[in-house]
C-alpha cells in the first residue's frame, strides 16, 4: 500500500511540472499543437505505470545518520535480538490491527464506486443525447460533394456521414460504433450561408484529421480511474480548449479567404444554442464553449492562427513523453564527480536545443518561400481562368456573328437584326466584366502582398508596421468584398434585363409568324377561288409548317 501510495505521489508531481511548463508554453508561444501534446502527456504521465526506476533526487543524509540511504533510516535504532513475550501478544492480535486490515479494502471500494459512478454518467448521458436525435435527415447532395472536397483538402482518405438533425445543437463529430458521424442541426444550416456552412462543416472534419476522438476515450479513461485527481479535471478543460485553436488554424490553412465567413459562422451558433442545454457526449467534438469565443474571434480576424507541429517536431514530443512515461524517479546516491558529469550533459543539451532552433528557423523559411510560390501559382491560374473565359466568349461572338450571316443569307432580315444587336449587347458585357476583372485583380495583388509583408514583418518583431499593414489588408479587404458585391449586383441586374429583351423578343417574332400566318390563309383563299390547285396545295404545305414552328415557340414559353 505504501509503495503504491509512493508512485502515486511521484507521478502526480511530474504530472504537475507537465502541466505547469504546457502552461508556460501556451503563454509565451503560439503553438498550441505542442500544448496539446504535452496535456496529453499528462493525463497518459498520470495513467501509464512506470516500468523503470532511476535515480534523480540527490542523497539526503542528515547529520550522525553515516552514509545510510534514506528509507534505511529505520534499521540505525538498535533492537533487541530477544524480547519476552507479554500478556498482551499471548491474549491476541494489536489493537491497530482492524484498521490496516480494513483500510485497504475501504479505499478500493471507495475508488470502484466513483470509477463506476463516472462511467455510469457517461453513458447516461449518451443515452440521453442518442434519443434526442431519434430523427435524422439527410443532407443535400451539395453539402456531401462539399464535404468530400473539404476532406479532401484536409487529407483525410474517407469522408464521415453527415446527418441533419432537429435538435438544438452544435455541429459536432460524434463516434458511433466503429464509425464516425458529424451531426449538422437543421435549425443552423437555415441560418448560414455557404460560406459560413462550409467552414463549420471544415472544423468538424479537422477534429477527425486530429482523432480528437480518441482524445475523448483518454479523457474519459482518465476521469474513471483518477475521479479524485484535480489535475484530470484541469487537464480536460484545457485539452478541449486548445484543440479548438488547432482546429481554427486547419479551417484557415484549408479555406484561406473564409475568415470572416468562419467568424460569423461561430457567432451565428453561439445565437442559437443561447438559453438552450448544449451539452456534449463524453466522446463528442464540437465547436467549443462559449467562453473562449472572444480570444478565437481575434486570432481568426487578425489571421494569427499558430502552425501545426511538423513531422521531426511530433517525433520528438512522442520520443521525450515515452522516455517520461516509463520512468519513476527515486533517490540516488550521488558521488563527488558526478557534477561534472551533470555539467557535461547540460552543455550538451544546450548545444542540441541551439541545433533544433536553428532547424526550425530553417523551415520556417523554407515555408516562406513555398507560401510565396503558392501565391504565385495560385495567381497565374486566375491569369488562366480569365483566358479562358476570354476565348470562351469570343467563341460565343463567332457563332452569333455565323447565325447573322446565315439569317441573311437566307432573307430572314428580323431575325439577323435581333442576332445582330444581340452581339453587341454580349460584346458590351465581355467590355464591362474584363474591365471588373481588372479591377479586381488590381485590388487582388496589392491585398495578398499586404498580408506577406505583414507576417514577414511580424516575423521580425517588428509589431507595429505588422499593426499598420493589417489595418491596410482590413481595409483593402473591405474594398475587394464591396467591389465583389457591386459587381455581382450588376451582374444580376444585366442578367435580368437580358431574359427580358430576349422575353421581348421572341413575343416580336411570335407576332410577326403570325401576321405571316395570316398573309398566306389569305393567299391560299384567292388560290382556291381561282382554281390555282398547285399554288394552293404550296401554300397548304407552307402554312402548316408555320403553324408548327409557331406552336412550338408558343409551348417553349
Amino acid at each position: 500500500m505504501e509503495g503504491l501510495v509512493d508512485i502515486v505521489v511521484i507521478k502526480s508531481c511530474a504530472a504537475l511540472l507537465l502541466a505547469l511548463g504546457a502552461c508556460v508554453v501556451g503563454r509565451w508561444a503560439e503553438r498550441p499543437a505542442l500544448v496539446h501534446a504535452l496535456w496529453i502527456v499528462v493525463l497518459l504521465e498520470l495513467l501509464v505505470p512506470p516500468l523503470i526506476e532511476v535515480g534523480v533526487f540527490p542523497h539526503w543524509n542528515p547529520a550522525g545518520l553515516g552514509d545510510a540511504p534514506p528509507h534505511s533510516l529505520v534499521s540505525t535504532v538498535p533492537v533487541p535480538t530477544e524480547v519476552a513475550p507479554s500478556a498482551s501478544a499471548t491474549t491476541g492480535p494489536p489493537r491497530n490491527f482492524p484498521m490496516r486490515a480494513v483500510l485497504p479494502f475501504a479505499l478500493g471500494a471507495l475508488w470502484l464506486a466513483g470509477a463506476a459512478s463516472v462511467l455510469l454518467l457517461a453513458v447516461v448521458r449518451i443515452r440521453r443525447f442518442a434519443r434526442q436525435l431519434s430523427e435524422t435527415a439527410e443532407p443535400s447532395v451539395e453539402l456531401q460533394t462539399t464535404a468530400r472536397r473539404l476532406a479532401t483538402r484536409l487529407g483525410l482518405k474517407h469522408c464521415p456521414r453527415i446527418r441533419i438533425v432537429p435538435a438544438v445543437i452544435s455541429p459536432m463529430l460524434r463516434p458511433r460504433w466503429g464509425s464516425l458521424e458529424i451531426l449538422f442541426p437543421s435549425l443552423l444550416l437555415e441560418r448560414l450561408e455557404r460560406g459560413e456552412r462550409d467552414a463549420l462543416l471544415a472544423h468538424e472534419l479537422a477534429h477527425v484529421r486530429r482523432r480528437d476522438h480518441w482524445v475523448r476515450w483518454l479523457e474519459l479513461a482518465a476521469s474513471a480511474l483518477l475521479w479524485w485527481h484535480p489535475l484530470v479535471w484541469w487537464a480536460r478543460d484545457r485539452l478541449r480548449r486548445i484543440e479548438e485553436r488547432c482546429c481554427d488554424g486547419l479551417v484557415l490553412d484549408t479555406l484561406p479567404g473564409h475568415a470572416s465567413h468562419y467568424a460569423r459562422g461561430l457567432v451565428k451558433t453561439v445565437e442559437l444554442l443561447a438559453g438552450a442545454p448544449n451539452g456534449l457526449p463524453s466522446v463528442a467534438c464540437g465547436i467549443g464553449e462559449a467562453r473562449d469565443l472572444e480570444e478565437r474571434l481575434k486570432m481568426i480576424v487578425k489571421r494569427r492562427l499558430p502552425r501545426t507541429l511538423s513531422r521531426p517536431q511530433r517525433v520528438a514530443v512522442a520520443i521525450a513523453a515515452g522516455a517520461l512515461l516509463v520512468v519513476l524517479p527515486t533517490w540516488a546516491d550521488r558521488k563527488p564527480d558526478d557534477a561534472a558529469e551533470l555539467r557535461k550533459e547540460e552543455a550538451r543539451l544546450t548545444a542540441s536545443e541551439a541545433g533544433v532552433r536553428a532547424s526550425m528557423a530553417e523551415l520556417e523559411r523554407e515555408a516562406q518561400l513555398l507560401e510565396s510560390e503558392l501565391q504565385q501559382i495560385r495567381a497565374r491560374q486566375r491569369d488562366l481562368e480569365l483566358e479562358l473565359m476570354r476565348q470562351r466568349e469570343e467563341l460565343d461572338l463567332r457563332r452569333l456573328d455565323a447565325e447573322v450571316s446565315e439569317s441573311a443569307a437566307a432573307g430572314q432580315l428580323e431575325a439577323a437584326v435581333r442576332l445582330r444587336r444581340r452581339q453587341e449587347r454580349m460584346s458590351e458585357q465581355i467590355a464591362l466584366e474584363s474591365a471588373q476583372m481588372r479591377e479586381m485583380r488590381s485590388l487582388e495583388d496589392p491585398l495578398r502582398h499586404t498580408l506577406l509583408e505583414a507576417e514577414a514583418a511580424a516575423q521580425r518583431g517588428d509589431d507595429a508596421r505588422a499593426a499598420q499593414l493589417e489595418a491596410r489588408a482590413v481595409e483593402l479587404k473591405v474594398r475587394l468584398e464591396e467591389h465583389q458585391a457591386r459587381s455581382h449586383a450588376r451582374r444580376e441586374w444585366q442578367q435580368q434585363m437580358e431574359a427580358a429583351r430576349t422575353e421581348r423578343e421572341r413575343h416580336d417574332e411570335l407576332r410577326a409568324l403570325g401576321r405571316e400566318l395570316e398573309l398566306l390563309e389569305r393567299q391560299l383563299d384567292r388560290a382556291e377561288a381561282a382554281g390555282l390547285r398547285d399554288e394552293a396545295a404550296e401554300l397548304s404545305r407552307h402554312i402548316k409548317s408555320l403553324r408548327i414552328v409557331i406552336e412550338h415557340q408558343e409551348r417553349s414559353f
